[in-house]
């Protein structure tokens, strides 16, 4: 009767749902100024602008805001490592996928060691965290991204890495491309933060060092172990009414 009884709170355990994920923060990256040419800078519905000037002047090294209680700084690595946004008239609004205005124009990292630190504050460290970050250029005039297509790893150098990490690249894609969502390859990585703290890192593959961020976004969930914890109270709770 006792391995039944352990048997069926294993499957009930195992079938106990984690509480969803809740969105802590939406950036969409933007230059600074009307791109010209009737094609206006608009910010995702629902999101934060991020906003930095465009190129080739003036440049900044670090970007930062608050954003739903959670700080957030940029930093682009390297020596005379900069941001600057994507200058006027090199992109195209997107259309077909679910952030159209966020991934038509971006920031770049440059002139530096193709990094960008990704430092957050305000987190808890009860939580799981995961942060996602698209590359999308949308480009159309300029040789420094018509290759595109490099890949981008994140990692953790504050906090504890979750899982495994993954990926992503650099696109150079503009409305005429007919690109849906599920044609990004987002940066996805999952994390615990240090007494409320995290460091994620970014590094390009590009040979030319170039980083460019369209926006992210930062979800955090219970850890499994808080979840299963009190499955397992519940279980034990109905296991004693039971046997009553």
């Amino acid at each position: 009767m006792r391995i039944h009884a352990l048997l069926g709170i294993g499957a009930l355990v195992a079938s106990c749902p984690i509480a969803g994920a809740t969105t802590v923060l939406q950036v969409d990256f933007e230059n600074s100024i009307d791109p010209g040419g009737g094609v206006p800078v608009i910010t995702q519905a629902g999101w934060t602008a991020m906003v930095v000037s465009n190129a080739p002047s003036p440049t900044v090294s670090t970007v930062t805001d608050t954003i739903g209680g959670v700080g957030i700084t940029l930093t682009a690595g390297g020596a005379g490592g900069i941001f600057q946004g994507r200058a006027a008239n090199t992109w195209n609004n997107m259309v077909g996928t679910s952030w159209n205005n966020m991934v038509e124009d971006v920031i770049a990292a440059r002139s530096g060691d193709g990094t960008i630190s990704i430092n957050l504050t305000g987190l808890t460290d009860t939580l799981d965290y995961t942060l996602t970050v698209w590359h999308n250029v949308s480009a159309v005039d300029s040789a420094s991204f018509a290759g595109g297509f490099y890949a981008i790893t994140p990692s953790v150098t504050t906090g504890t890495l979750v899982g495994t990490a993954t990926n992503g690249q650099s696109t150079n894609w503009d409305r005429t491309d007919g690109k849906s969502d599920a044609d990004f390859i987002n940066s996805v990585i999952s994390f615990n933060s240090s007494g409320g703290n995290a460091d994620l890192l970014l590094t390009s593959a590009s040979t030319s060092q170039f980083l460019v961020m369209s926006g992210l976004q930062l979800d955090a969930v219970p850890e499994p172990s808080s979840a299963t914890l009190l499955g397992l109270g519940g279980l034990a709770l109905a296991l004693r009414r039971r046997r009553l």
